[in-house]
């Protein structure tokens, strides 16, 4: 698997070219590829089913000139920028057999990361709601998914040195929660994995697919 690490200005297109990726593997115009990229930009990002007045704050967003794009994947409505890092799996479907199925990738790619990233920075992070990954019972990663006919895209976001307070001003309360997240405020839900740098990061996740 080829990896790269991308430094973006634009959230609109950063998120737009992971689709275009997609496209492009289930052509087979390219292989197995992981994208490591962290926008400069603040930005709300929307899961393909949101509807955007319940689940963001539309007036702060237009206030403070944040962009608000919507991904082709499921999930919630998260807020990305520096300190967030994302990562994009986007794969063949025949790349591993765990990958035939919805809940087979969900499995396979969240176990991955959540032993790799324990393991790296020994400490516990768990697998937990629906794709989230969290360490002592707080969400530092949230992923989605999206599967055409011969490739899927597998995506999320890492917290790691992010300013947590402008979740809680760009994003409502979701519609939809995960069990554990337990009516939980944002601020009481939401944490980061400190880390010394991006680089150290984009380290670990690059050492969990053997990327090159």
């Amino acid at each position: 698997m080829k990896w790269h690490l991308e430094t973006v200005e634009n959230v609109v297109d950063a998120v737009s070219k992971d689709q275009h990726l997609l496209t492009q593997c289930d052509q087979g115009v390219i292989g197995p590829l992981l994208r490591i990229w962290e926008s400069q930009q603040v930005g709300v990002v929307l899961g393909k089913g949101n509807v955007l007045d319940r689940e963001v704050n539309m007036g702060q967003c237009e206030l403070d000139q944040v962009p608000i794009v919507r991904r082709c994947s499921g999930g919630g409505a998260v807020v990305i920028g520096p300190g967030c890092l994302c990562y994009s799996l986007i794969l063949p479907i025949s790349y591993h057999e765990k990958l035939k199925t919805i809940n087979g990738i969900n499995t396979w790619i969240m176990g991955k990361m959540a032993r790799g990233l324990s393991d790296y920075f020994d400490m516990s992070i768990q697998v937990q709601g629906y794709t989230d990954l969290s360490l002592n019972t707080q969400k530092i990663s949230g992923n989605s998914q999206r599967r055409l006919r011969q490739a899927l895209l597998f995506h999320g976001t890492i917290l790691y040195q992010f300013d947590l307070d402008l979740i809680s001003t760009y994003l409502n309360y979701p519609t939809r929660t995960p069990d554990y997240r337990n009516h939980r405020s944002h601020v009481d839900f939401i944490t980061q994995l400190l880390v010394d740098s991006q680089q150290q990061l984009v380290d670990a996740v690059v050492s969990i697919w053997h990327a090159k």
